[in-house]
Formats: C-alpha cells, sequence, structure tokens
C-alpha cells in the first residue's frame, strides 16, 4: 500500500500531466504581432545567433568548443516533440525548450525574456526551415499516460527492458553513457555525440518522468538516439524510466 506521502506526490504528478496535456493541445497560437519578422530578429540577433548563427546554421561565432553543437535550425529537425516521433514541435514545444533551456549543455532557459519576445523568437527560429511552410505540427498531441509507482520491482522490469532493446550498446550497462558504441556516435550534421550518461542524474529536458518517458517514447531528432513508441508498451516505457532514475551515483 502507498503512504500518504507517495500518494500525495502521485496524485500532484497525475495533475502535472493533465496539465501539461491541456497546455499543449491544438488551439495553441501566438499572437498575430508575433509573426513581425523585425521583432523576432532582432530577439533572435541578440539572444541566439551568438551560437546559432545569423542564418540559423548553427554556424554563430560562439560554436567552437561547444558541446553539444548548436542546433542547424535550417532542416527543422527538433530534438523534442510533443506530437509524434519526427513531426514538428509546435510552439509549446518550443516556448519549453527556450524557457527552460537544455541542462547539461550551453543552452541556457530564456525565462528572464518577456512572454512576448518568447512569441516573437519563436516564430522567426521557425522561419528559418521551409518545413514550417510545408508542413504543421500535428493536430493530436502525444498524452503521456498516468506513470505506474515506482516501486523496486517496477524498477527491476525496467532493467530486464533496458538490456533487452540493447540500450546498454550506447548508455553502458550501468548509464555511464560509456558502451561500446559511445565514441562512435554522430548526430544528423556528422558531428560526434555522446550517449547520456544517466549516472550524473542530469537529463536536458529535466528529470520530470513525463519528459523522460518523451524521449523514451519519441527519441531525440538528429541524434542516434531512436523512438521506442513502437517497440515498447507504455508500463515498459514507465519501467526503462524509472530505471534509469534509479542509476544515479
Amino acid at each position: 500500500m502507498l503512504s500518504k506521502e507517495k500518494t500525495f506526490r502521485s496524485g500532484l504528478l497525475l495533475i502535472s500531466l493533465v496539465f501539461l496535456n491541456l497546455l499543449a493541445a491544438p488551439g495553441y497560437s501566438a499572437s498575430p504581432d508575433a509573426n513581425h519578422p523585425g521583432k523576432g530578429k532582432a530577439v533572435y540577433d541578440r539572444y541566439c545567433a551568438g551560437c546559432h548563427g545569423d542564418k540559423g546554421d548553427g554556424q554563430g561565432i560562439y560554436k567552437t568548443g561547444l558541446y553539444p553543437q548548436p542546433r542547424d535550425f535550417t532542416r527543422g529537425i527538433f530534438k523534442w516533440t510533443g506530437g509524434s516521433a519526427g513531426s514538428l514541435p509546435s510552439d509549446i514545444d518550443l516556448l519549453t525548450t527556450i524557457s527552460e533551456g537544455v541542462h547539461g549543455t550551453a543552452m541556457p532557459s530564456w525565462q528572464a525574456l518577456r512572454g512576448s519576445e518568447q512569441e516573437y523568437v519563436i516564430q522567426y527560429v521557425k522561419s528559418f526551415s521551409g518545413r514550417f511552410k510545408e508542413e504543421h505540427p500535428p493536430g493530436e498531441r502525444f498524452i503521456y499516460p498516468p506513470p505506474s509507482p515506482p516501486t523496486p520491482g517496477l524498477i527491476a522490469q525496467g532493467k530486464l527492458v533496458y538490456e533487452k532493446m540493447g540500450c546498454a550498446v550506447c548508455h553502458g550497462s550501468k548509464g555511464r553513457g560509456n558502451g561500446p558504441s559511445s565514441h562512435t556516435l554522430m548526430d544528423d550534421w556528422e558531428n560526434p555525440i555522446l550517449p547520456a550518461n544517466f549516472s550524473k542524474g542530469v537529463f536536458k529536458t529535466g528529470r520530470e518522468v513525463w519528459k523522460i518517458y518523451r524521449t523514451v517514447s519519441n527519441g531525440v531528432g538528429g541524434t542516434p538516439m531512436p523512438a521506442f513508441s513502437d517497440q515498447l508498451s507504455h508500463e515498459e516505457i514507465w519501467e526503462v524510466v524509472y530505471y534509469i532514475r534509479s542509476l544515479k551515483e
């Protein structure tokens, strides 16, 4: 039987998941003024171009020495999406990355930007790729199913799934990012890229379980991390999520 504290935490988590799904639901749209190219460019030039480049191609003057390399927006490939794997991110998805940053990388949180500035730069970033003119983010949002309680048995099952799916080949048997293929991996731009080291307890989108679930389910766009949504059940994904969270040393 769950303790009152665990029950309370599970309830809070479920409420958060529902709120996030509602927030990301179809119908969100930036204000008409957000599409003003001059305003978006002014914000981008001031805060983003140094790393991502004047043309959004990831060739900014500060890119040297950064790991991972700044994302090239011109191909319309983004790491995370709240839709199906490989789909375009919604404005909410892009807002999440801008406001929270990417943990463990040089991409900071830009929460200090005013809401209007965030809207301006989101629309400007989208202008670098023709994908946003030819395609649209999926109308149906990905629904994060309620998680199971993180019991020892569930974590043990996660270890079995982790081994079965070959996660150790890249991430290592103990999740330290040192698997046999770890130093051979390249991103879509042929930049060397290392798999996540779970033992540090740092996840690029944060330690919230729904974000880790999204990564396991949808993969990470532009990287060797594949989507497992077609290979694993919801329950198996939750098992893996809790297992890799347990690997923090």
